[in-house]
């Protein structure tokens, strides 16, 4: 089944999914569901540390089967401390693909180290 026809859905979640950085990449979202696709609406990156500048990434990966592809949306980005930064608003959403045909799309991310959190805002389409 591909992507759902966003026209004539069925049914929109909204989720609000948060989780701490480590110091290698990590994924944000899962890939959405045969017949279900995200609309990314927010995401904050917050530096949690009271004196150290800290850097964020943020990717777009797409599953191409044996060749998978990673865009960056944002790269090494600093964030200094106790600050928030606003990566993605409702302003610039977009939408992840589902994973039928081996084509699916996720967020991951990637910090310094432990003291950012992401906290993400999608909607959940089918």
């Amino acid at each position: 089944m591909a992507n759902p026809n966003i026209v004539a859905v069925a049914t929109i979640k909204g989720i609000t999914k948060t989780q701490a950085s480590t110091a290698t990449i990590a994924d944000l979202t899962a890939y959405p569901a045969t017949g279900v696709v995200f609309k990314v609406n927010t995401l904050i990156a917050s530096n949690i540390h009271a004196t150290a500048v800290k850097t964020v990434s943020v990717a777009l990966y797409t599953n191409h089967g044996s060749a998978p592809t990673t865009h960056y949306i944002a790269s090494t980005i600093s964030i200094p401390a106790d600050a928030s930064l606003i990566i993605i608003d409702k302003s610039s959403s977009f939408y992840l693909n589902d994973n039928s045909a081996s084509a699916g799309q996720k967020l991951r991310v990637l910090a310094t180290d432990t003291d950012v959190n992401f906290t993400v805002s999608y909607e959940e389409i089918s």
